[in-house]
């Protein structure tokens, strides 16, 4: 029997050891251990009461080590691999974090998913990414949340260690939940999600005070592009001012004219996707069916910031997603 041991220390304390146990069934002569040197080093000057300037190049080089000790295993198809990934999903390093995920993403399961949700829910996109790519690679309860991630993220970072932008100012606009965290499956160019473990009716109480209800049917036929309907209007009155020359006309077609300039920047700072509220699609599945909506500004015909609130059983979360229109308020 060969242990191969793959430690970890954050910051004053040593948080998570994987002890990785092969026998005689598989070749493991390659199969490299991580150096009990550089974890004792990085023991000794980052986690007794200080941390000196070279603790960051040796957490990198135990980060560097366990990976590559857990991708030997997975080489040589040991099923410990899966087993040693499945663990570092829970570490608090997120180079090792995604490392893991990407492994486990042609293995998902549902113990996998529920292993990788925090990493959907945490503050790093790039982790935020691979758990999604896993969970949607496979028959997972949170398979639906992991595509409406994927729906409103088309281009996102590599880097593990970045973090979500700062909340956009339009969201001070709406109605804040009590005590709700951050839900990057609910955000989008024109959306930003919102998750709480209260009952969906308790939430849908403080929203229907600060708005008109809207129903799915009424959400899906709001306008689907507001520039659309200004060019037209541009383009009807610029025609009556060639036959008439009446310069009443001038004030409305310089407007118009700003507005549709000003939703062509708009359209091509989302790759020329449509921003109104509708744009925004509805959730899929059980958790569609518990929609409730309400529009904050604008009309039901025309909202331009709306509240989308539903429930996702498989997390035990009410969902709250904050929605404007993008040719009103700025996209992120």
């Amino acid at each position: 029997m060969r242990n191969i041991i793959i430690g970890f220390c954050f910051a004053m304390a040593l948080v998570g050891i994987i002890v990785i146990k092969t026998d005689h069934r598989h070749d493991t002569a390659n199969a490299a251990p991580v150096d009990d040197g550089v974890i004792a080093q990085y023991r000794a000057e980052c986690t007794s009461g200080g941390a000196s300037a070279n603790c960051a190049v040796l957490r990198a080089g135990v980060v560097a080590q366990t990976i590559q000790a857990i991708q030997d295993l997975a080489d040589l198809h040991d099923s410990e691999a899966q087993q040693q990934a499945l663990a570092a999903l829970a570490v608090d390093e997120p180079q090792l974090q995604l490392f893991a995920a990407q492994l486990l993403r042609s293995t998902a399961n549902r113990d996998t998913a529920a292993a990788a949700l925090p990493l959907l829910l945490g503050p790093h996109p790039a982790l935020q990414h691979a758990a999604a790519e896993m969970m949607a690679n496979g028959d997972t309860p949170q398979r639906e949340i992991a595509e409406r991630w994927k729906q409103g993220h088309p281009k996102t970072t590599r880097n593990p260690h970045d973090v979500m932008p700062a909340i956009p100012a339009v969201a001070a606009k709406f109605t804040a939940y009590p005590n709700a965290e951050r839900y990057a499956p609910g955000d989008g160019p024109q959306s930003i999600g919102w998750r709480t473990p209260d009952a969906l009716d308790k939430v849908v109480a403080v929203y229907a005070k600060t708005g008109k209800p809207i129903d799915a049917k009424a959400w899906k036929s709001a306008p689907a592009s507001p520039m659309e309907a200004d060019m037209k209007e541009l383009q009807a009155l610029a025609l009556e001012f060639q036959k008439t020359h009446d310069m009443k006309l001038m004030q409305r077609i310089q407007e118009l004219t700003q507005k549709v300039q000003t939703g062509v920047k708009t359209q091509a700072a989302t790759g020329g996707n449509s921003t109104t509220v509708s744009a925004r699609k509805l959730p899929q599945g059980e958790a569609g069916k518990t929609f409730v909506g309400f529009v904050v500004e604008g009309d039901v015909s025309n909202p331009i910031r709306a509240v989308a609130i539903y429930r996702e059983e498989s997390i035990k979360m009410t969902v709250i997603e904050m929605v404007w229109d993008g040719s009103k308020y700025p996209v992120w």
